[in-house]
């Protein structure tokens, strides 16, 4: 794609947001107020056939990784990465500066390792002013195992059923970063229950 103009990229980040809840409701009691830093769900590739048919648009999705998946395959021109919780958009931001920061998937997933949280760790603290930095990196060590396990278990996956992903082909990597490096992705508070951010989409 074209670079976006500085007007597209105004309006792209300016609809208005919801309020943080007070209160995040899950499917069970348990669940509820829990950070899903990253995905649960272990069979996404069933999608890649549907996505693939149909090129281009947009993508409205909750959720961490999954997003990345579905716009590589589906080749969106924008995205909008929607949840209620803003730990989420905390974690997109940690994928926004790794995915910039690394050229191959393999240096992307290695930052999130233990062998690779220092290196990580420098690339929050150069990117963001000291208070950003502090929080970024307080919610890199409290899912960075999580989301690294979550990462192997998905291109193992994927590398059986012979999907291709921006953790297992340049390409689709490549398709990602330049989405990020265009501005062409923003992550915001929207709740599904509330009337505002959604809507202003």
């Amino acid at each position: 794609w074209r670079p976006l103009t500085e007007e597209q990229i105004a309006i792209l980040f300016s609809t208005q947001e919801d309020e943080i809840p007070e209160y995040r409701q899950g499917i069970t009691d348990r669940q509820a107020n829990f950070h899903y830093t990253s995905g649960n769900e272990r069979t996404l590739d069933v999608y890649y056939p549907r996505l693939t048919e149909r090129m281009g648009g947009a993508y409205v999705g909750v959720g961490t990784d999954q997003a990345y998946l579905f716009m590589s395959w589906a080749r969106f021109e924008i995205a909008w990465l929607i949840d209620y919780d803003p730990v989420v958009q905390q974690i997109h931001e940690l994928y926004r500066l790794f995915f910039t920061s690394a050229v191959t998937p393999e240096q992307m997933v290695s930052l999130w390792s233990a062998p690779g949280s220092e290196r990580a760790l420098e690339i929050i603290a150069a990117a963001h002013d000291e208070e950003r930095a502090k929080r970024l990196a307080y919610w890199y060590k409290d899912a960075r195992f999580r989301i690294h396990r979550r990462l192997e278990a998905l291109t193992n996956r994927f590398e059986r059923e012979g999907v291709p992903t921006f953790l297992t082909d340049q390409e689709h990597y490549d398709y990602i970063r330049m989405m990020l490096e265009q501005r062409r992705v923003r992550p915001l508070l929207v709740n599904l229950l509330d009337d505002e951010g959604l809507r202003a989409l």
